[in-house]
């Protein structure tokens, strides 16, 4: 019943699948040598949950120093990216 809920709405029972699915659409679309950047707050899911939906391995990541839960991971598809997918 939140305003945040109303606005964006709620993960559902399915959300795993959600986001993977939603990964690998951002990731298909990001062009070659292209970077894809991605935030997470991990207040209600850690991020321990999520890092396995990602469709490649991060660059790197990093955390806000101010709000530990809140991460900021950077990806960049390479030219020969989609051979390891």
């Amino acid at each position: 019943t939140s305003w945040l809920a109303c606005k964006y709405g709620v993960l559902q029972e399915d959300w795993k699948d959600d986001l993977k699915k939603g990964f690998a659409e951002c990731w298909r679309v990001v062009k070659k040598n292209g970077t894809l950047i991605f935030k997470w707050n991990e207040t209600q899911i850690p991020m321990h949950f999520i890092r396995p939906l990602f469709p490649a391995q991060p660059l790197f990541g990093h955390t806000t120093t101010h709000n530990l839960k809140t991460h900021w991971i950077v990806f960049f598809k390479t030219d020969y990216e989609e051979l390891y997918i």
